[in-house]
């Protein structure tokens, strides 16, 4: 019996080592081995004829050659029958394949496809091409932005995939006015229509469940963002309780948000922003226990924050961790246990509200934008997690004694405590507690005193503005570590003193200085002309004496155009700063902030500066906006400002400047805003299309000029004439040019004729024997004449 049992189990053991070593020998031939033996002939045919459609301008196809095709990119087989089930052609960082009219039918040739991506590529075919309903077995289906020649294309033909799990049509320009072939697509887990034009079917979406979606017991996720679908939110969606994530945001909804959603018991992802949703906040939210994402930011929703987070909820909202209701009417208190709610939360956005109160702490994550409230008191403490801060255009008043505990390391790289009532000196803790900051933004408060040395020695610092407050003294010579420095905004303050010359030296990150409305004095160093990445330079409205360096014609950002430079870096993920500062264009002033990059801008208005305007400045082609106006300037306008064929504005006003108008700046297209007042040129306006559409306030003060807009024309119009261009002593000053050459030339005309006939007849009214001679040469003349007739 023991001998028995011993055979079978050797005869076990041994058909269990023959059926791994089979299992192995298969894995390997199939899974890993040559794929020689996979491809099928008939498709990998189909493959070429489908390249051969394709316009491939990176070459990324180069792999689709030989006749193992199931090792060719973008291409997957099964390992057990070799046919292609998997073709993935997206290429969302590269430029994207152009797919002929004439692939259609060689696709056909994989009809086991279960996997097909096309998604970010562009169709020549101006109809949604009708093979895509042919593909039975497919499973997935990602045609996500791809283009269209035609608006008309309608994906009807889907309905035919019963068997789609994955469905992304999001950016497609299709002429959708039903969805009744949504009906179909009963094992849809993910349903993404973004940026589809649905409103010819909106009155679909208000019927009751038996509707389009009526099938979709699976759906996990649906994206109808940007459909321009309105009405109030339907009746339907709240029966689909397997939901994890819903956009539906960028659209036009009205009405309030009902309770009703509470019974998406599932939701992780709710996206419901820029609609036009009121009411107040419902009490539904205890209900979604899983919440991790909610965004309600840009509606008209009113009412506090209590019912959203309030413990009265059958469950805790522990598990927010995204949280946005910027840009609504939601106002009163915040209560203190709402900041405790939020400890757990990466991103809390609360901003452009009316909530009011004092904030004794904040705990929450990573982001937390409160601006734009009516918050007051002192500065809330401030956890030692928070990145990104925004406390702008407020009411706080001052900062808290904990602001510079020792013992804390902030992890903060962007603070806004700009536009807020805060006074008393800047505490002077920088470079201790908050060492790892990258924008730091105090303007227009009333901050006192000097520029703590701390502050200037953040050594990660790419933005510091302090614009607007009552500040004063010399600026600290911490400044000059500030070696990534990107933006410095100083403007309307009262330092003073001349400026430094390690601005030159230590700062060559620097794209952006603005010094405007100080009491800096001395001349323009030299030093400035090294910053080759400076692209706005502002030192408007100050003391600066001598004369402009050449030099400035030699910033290198100002010579390429704007967009040709690079954009600030620094973006926080959620995409909602970037660095900022105030500029003054035509007299008005404005925040730029997200085209800052963009602007390219010299201002060097109301100082003291003399001599002439630099002809290197015209070297600055890529030059936005000029403003030399209120100094003591004289000579002329360079004639080659015609090369700053991108300037937008330019404004010599009130100088001493003198002769013609360069006529090269008819040639200014862009020129937008123009102010030539108050100086001594002369002659004639040039005519031009831009230039005569300025009103004759551009021109005004300048006596010796003439022509439209200023005067309806000049003297000796009848005889048009172009601007005389005035001569030139040896020293440079002008001599008898514009009026003058035209006042001597009238005067000239009667002497000219007085002379010329008394030079003739007095002659022969004095002289007897010259006037006998005179008319005996006519009278012999007479005869001759008479005689021959």
């Amino acid at each position: 019996m023991e001998k028995v049992m011993d055979r079978k189990s050797f005869v076990m053991v041994l058909v269990h080592w023959y059926l791994s070593l089979a299992t192995i020998i298969c894995m390997f031939t199939y899974g890993y081995g040559n794929p020689n033996a996979l491809c099928r002939k008939r498709e990998r045919e189909a493959l070429l004829t489908f390249k051969q459609g394709i316009t491939d301008p990176s070459n990324q196809l180069s792999s689709w050659i030989g006749e193992e095709c199931c090792m060719w990119k973008g291409i997957g087989c099964d390992n057990t029958t070799g046919h292609v089930i998997q073709l993935n052609l997206t290429k969302p960082d590269e430029p994207s394949y152009k797919l002929g009219g004439v692939i259609s039918d060689s696709l056909l040739e994989l009809e086991n496809l279960q996997y097909l991506d096309l998604s970010s590529n562009s169709f020549e075919d101006s109809h949604f091409p009708s093979f895509f309903g042919y593909f039975r077995n497919l499973r997935f289906l990602n045609l996500s932005d791809v283009g269209f020649r035609s608006s008309t294309a309608n994906p009807y033909q889907l309905g035919n995939l019963s068997n789609l799990h994955y469905l992304d049509i999001r950016g497609l320009f299709l002429n959708i006015d039903n969805l009744e072939w949504l009906s179909h697509l009963s094992l849809l887990e993910f349903l993404d229509m973004s940026e589809i034009d649905l409103s010819k079917t909106s009155a679909s979406l208000q019927v009751p469940i038996q509707g389009a979606f009526q099938n979709m017991s699976a759906l996990r996720h649906l994206y109808l963002r940007g459909t321009n679908f309105s009405y109030t939110i339907p009746n339907w969606l709240y029966n689909m309780t397997t939901l994890e994530r819903l956009d539906l945001s960028n659209n036009h909804i009205q009405g309030v948000l009902p309770s009703a959603f509470g019974r998406l018991s599932q939701l992780i992802y709710l996206d419901l922003s820029n609609n036009s949703l009121e009411g107040k906040l419902p009490r539904f939210w205890g209900n979604l226990c899983n919440l991790q994402h909610l965004d309600l930011s840009y509606n008209k929703l009113s009412g506090g924050v209590y019912e959203l987070l309030g413990n009265s909820s059958a469950c805790s909202a522990t598990s927010l961790e995204f949280l946005n209701l910027a840009t609504n009417k939601l106002s009163g208190v915040v209560p203190p246990w709402f900041w405790n709610h939020s400890s757990q939360m990466s991103v809390l956005d609360l901003s452009d509200n009316n909530f009011h109160g004092s904030i004794t702490s904040l705990s929450c994550g990573f982001e937390v934008y409160l601006g734009s409230n009516n918050f007051s008191g002192p500065l809330p403490n401030i956890s030692s997690t928070i990145q990104y801060l925004d406390l702008s255009n407020n009411l706080f008043s001052g900062f808290s004694t904990a602001f510079c505990e020792d013992v804390v390391v902030h992890s903060l790289s962007f603070l806004d405590l700009s536009r807020n009532l805060l006074s008393g000196e800047i505490p002077d803790c920088w470079v201790f507690n908050y060492i790892l900051l990258e924008e730091l933004y105090l303007g227009n408060n009333n901050l006192t005193g000097n520029i703590p040395s701390s502050m200037g020695s953040i050594p990660s610092l790419l933005s510091l503005s302090l614009h607007k407050n009552n500040l004063e003294g010399n600026l600290p010579l911490s400044m000059e570590n500030q070696t990534a420095i990107e933006l410095l905004d100083l403007s309307e303050n009262h330092f003073s003193g001349i400026l430094p010359l390690w601005f030159g030296k230590s700062l060559f990150t620097l794209m952006v200085l603005v010094l405007r409305s100080n009491n800096f004095s001395g001349s323009l160093p030299q030093e400035l002309c090294r910053q080759t990445q400076l692209q706005i330079l502002d030192v408007s409205s100050n003391n600066f004496s001598g004369s402009i360096p050449r030099c400035f014609g030699n910033f290198t950002a100002m010579v390429r155009p704007a967009y040709g430079n690079r954009i600030f870096d620094f973006i926080p993920p959620n995409g909602g700063f970037s660095q900022s500062t105030f500029l003054v264009r035509n007299g008005m002033e404005y925040e730029y902030k997200n085209i800052l990059a963009l602007v390219t801008s010299m201002d060097l208005s109301s100082n003291n500066l003399i001599g002439e305007i630099p002809e290197e400045l015209t070297n600055l082609y890529g030059l936005l906006l000029l403003n030399l106006s209120h100094n003591q300037l004289h000579g002329r306008i360079p004639e080659k400002i015609n090369a700053m064929k991108l300037l937008e504005s330019l404004d010599v006003s009130m100088n001493q400047l003198i002769g013609v108008i360069p006529q090269g700046m008819a040639s200014l297209t862009f020129l937008s805003h123009l102010n030539l007042s108050y100086n001594n040129f002369s002659g004639r306006i040039p005519s031009s299309t831009q230039l005569q559409s300025f009103t004759h306030l551009s021109f005004i003060g300048n006596h010796d000029l003439c022509g439209p807009p200023l005067t309806p024309s000049c003297i000796g119009d009848d005889t048009p004439l172009e601007p005389t261009t005035p001569n030139f002593d040896d020293k440079g000053g002008e001599h008898n040019g514009g009026w003058i050459d035209m006042k001597w030339f009238y005067i000239s005309m009667p002497l000219g004729f007085v002379v010329g006939f008394w030079g003739v007849f007095a002659p022969l009214a004095l002289n007897k024997a010259w006037r006998s001679v005179y008319f005996k040469f006519f009278d012999d003349m007479k005869n001759k004449l008479f005689s021959g007739v």
